[in-house]
């Protein structure tokens, strides 16, 4: 997944990207952006989701990564971090 984030980040202009994946009813969630502004903080975001899963995660501004043991929540946290980012 990170390779793929990255190529996604390295040909978009502006680009934020999330990605998760469910294996086995636990999630892995990879975050990068090329925009560094504080209001797309992928350590924050994926820490957030992550601890919904029942798991944890974090990193900086433009990258993070994490993983939850519970997937059952990953559709509405997206869900809401779609919505949370069109309204900025």
């Amino acid at each position: 997944m990170k390779q793929l984030v990255d190529n996604l980040c390295n040909n978009l202009k502006d680009a934020f990207v999330l990605l998760a994946n469910i294996n086995d009813g636990s999630v892995n969630i990879i975050c990068k952006s090329n925009i560094a502004d504080p209001k797309f903080h992928c350590g924050n975001i994926v820490k957030e989701i992550s601890t919904k899963c029942n798991g944890n995660g974090g990193g900086n501004v433009i990258f993070a990564q994490g993983g939850g043991s519970d997937a059952k929540n990953i559709e509405e946290c997206l869900k809401e971090v779609k919505d949370k980012l069109k309204n900025l």
